[in-house]
């Protein structure tokens, strides 16, 4: 059975820490983590196993995307839209998505058009395991009626499926 999670709590609640201590005991994973080194952002591909950066600490014209005061590779969004797209292809158990925010949801940048791709496909069946969604508890509400997911599962802890 298909499933899409929302994982919520709290800006810098450490969730993206949970998981990146957690995604080795939930079974086959991909899809991408977005942690902090420093006092930079960088994309973490779960499935290759490697680091990406995704913020520069400097406006770069025509290469980064400025988010207040943040500036995120465009590139690096395109690594992750690609990677997500391809992991998802890969049946695993589940595919995480760190994180869905304003960025998709009111500018249709960052993670889009991809993301709403991966949420369709699992939607229909058309992609096996569990789509894990990161998103601020906040923006709970605005990304289930955004992507039409009334009735997704909204977790703030991924303690009850390690290992199931």
């Amino acid at each position: 059975m298909n499933r899409i999670i929302l994982f919520s709590r709290p800006v810098r609640s450490g969730k993206t820490t949970e998981l990146m201590h957690a995604y080795p005991l939930l079974g086959s994973v991909g899809g991408v983590l977005c942690p902090d080194k420093g006092e930079l952002c960088w994309l973490y591909s779960i499935s290759e196993k490697f680091w990406d950066p995704l913020q520069s600490p400097r406006a770069i014209r025509g290469e980064t995307l400025e988010i207040g005061r943040f500036h995120f590779f465009m590139d690096g969004f395109e690594n992750a839209r690609n990677l997500l797209l391809r992991d998802a292809e890969q049946g695993f158990d589940w595919l995480i998505v760190d994180e869905v925010g304003k960025l998709e949801m009111r500018n249709k940048q960052g993670l889009e058009p991809a993301l709403g791709q991966l949420i369709s496909g699992y939607k229909s069946g058309q992609y096996q395991g569990k789509l894990l969604l990161v998103v601020r508890d906040f923006l709970v509400n605005e990304v289930k009626s955004y992507y039409g997911l009334p009735d997704c599962e909204v977790i703030d802890t991924l303690q009850p499926w390690i290992n199931k």
